[in-house]
């Protein structure tokens, strides 16, 4: 049985961004960038006032107060004209590009005006050149790299391609994915069960889960335990880059996926890892088209969604940033020795006091779904680890990189 890094290195053996295409800036937040992008002018792009104030030459206001001559003003967005000379200055404002003759700023609550506003006394010296002005190409330069291919698109990121005049963005295409879950016993989540029926909720959660990663539902439904039917379904099924079966992958009487998978040319990488929760899980591929075989049990298939499936979506979308965050938390409440299998448990981290730390969430194992949607992250227990005792240090995994962008 393989360990959970043996598996996961299979998977990204197979794992290849898709098309390329352009979306418009305002809906590019959460995709993954197709090409580096370098900055096409220096930024700053002009020697600027980092505020209001007046533009000086430094040498004349070494000394404090000290009484100038108010030759003009310059908004933002305006470019002067004229030079301040010797005893001369210009009102400005932050954002405006200083103008030629000065190399300095005092800011305008150090100044007094005179004469109407002819002149103006400044109330403290000025220390260097340049103080309180932003240098051109002090933050980038022209041609430098800003984003690399296969980053994350987030709202920081959308501000600074918009300065680099992008009204369209290369990213990669999002992964189109079938969901199916299996089993006699499912009803619609909008039906009331009969006492044998359970409601299908295992489907709705793992195309949240998709959508979250970038991930696009082509298709979802449900299957009988019913192997034609499921060998039909599959079959037919044309267009997603990345099948998801819930259910069917144990080793009972109905399960028939891995069996289905087979014959409709699927070859399979895995069946069974040694993580608890989602032993069952199993892998597969059909040329580019990757496919998941997922535990029913409803908790066992959200761990996996966050452990194997996450990355995969991500890696689809060329991200480069797709392994988890994991960091070490103190936990607040006891755990038992772990057994043969890595172990991952619900948990929620918080603030208390001046350090974060996480505790358990309460919950009655792989088929408690309400317990454990409490959580907010998960507790890696290594297999064989020893009891947790109040304030052992743990670690906690807080999603692939990317997702939590």
């Amino acid at each position: 049985m393989l360990s959970y890094e043996q598996a996961l290195e299979i998977v990204k053996r197979r794992l290849a961004p898709r098309q390329t295409e352009l979306v418009p800036l305002s809906k590019s937040v959460g995709r993954v960038l197709a090409q580096t992008i370098a900055a096409d002018r220096d930024f700053p792009p002009f020697d600027r006032s980092a505020m209001d104030g007046f533009a000086v030459r430094s040498a004349d206001v070494v000394e404090a107060p000290t009484e100038l001559e108010v030759i003009g003003e310059i908004p933002a967005g305006v470019w002067p004209t004229g030079e301040v000379g010797a005893r001369q200055t210009m009102r400005i404002m932050t954002g405006a590009p200083l103008p030629p003759g000065a190399d300095a700023v005092q800011m305008v609550e150090n100044s007094e005006p005179l004469d109407d506003g002819r002149r103006v006394r400044l109330t403290a010296a000025v220390s260097r050149p340049y103080q309180n002005v932003c240098r051109q190409g002090e933050d980038t330069r022209r041609g430098d790299t800003v984003a690399r291919a296969g980053a994350f698109i987030r709202p920081g990121l959308v501000g600074a391609l918009g300065a680099l005049g992008y009204g369209a963005v290369p990213v990669y295409r999002r992964p189109r994915v079938a969901v199916w879950s299996t089993g006699d016993e499912l009803v619609e989540v909008t039906e009331t069960p009969k006492p044998q029926q359970i409601r299908d909720s295992n489907r709705y959660m793992i195309g949240a889960y998709v959508e979250q990663a970038g991930g696009e539902v082509l298709v979802s439904a449900r299957i009988a335990d019913d192997p034609r039917a499921l060998r039909e379904t599959l079959a037919a099924a044309e267009g997603a880059d990345l099948w998801l079966l819930s259910g069917g992958v144990s080793m009972g009487q109905y399960d028939f996926v891995e069996s289905a998978l087979r014959e409709v040319g699927v070859e399979i990488g895995f069946h069974k890892v040694r993580i608890r929760p989602g032993k069952p899980l199993l892998f597969g591929t059909r040329g580019e088209l990757l496919v998941f075989g997922l535990p029913g049990n409803p908790v066992s298939s959200a761990v996996m969604m966050q452990l194997f499936v996450a990355p995969t979506l991500l890696g689809l979308q060329g991200a480069t940033a797709i392994d988890p965050l994991i960091v070490p938390l103190r936990c607040m409440d006891e755990l038992p020795p772990c057994g043969s299998r890595e172990t991952y448990l619900p948990a929620i981290w918080v603030r208390e006091g001046a350090e974060t730390v996480v505790r358990p969430v309460r919950y009655n194992g792989s088929g408690d779904l309400l317990g454990f949607s409490q959580g907010s992250c998960l507790i890696r227990l290594a297999a064989q680890s020893p009891a947790v005792r109040v304030g052992d240090w743990v670690d906690v995994w807080m999603e692939p990189a990317s997702v939590r962008g």
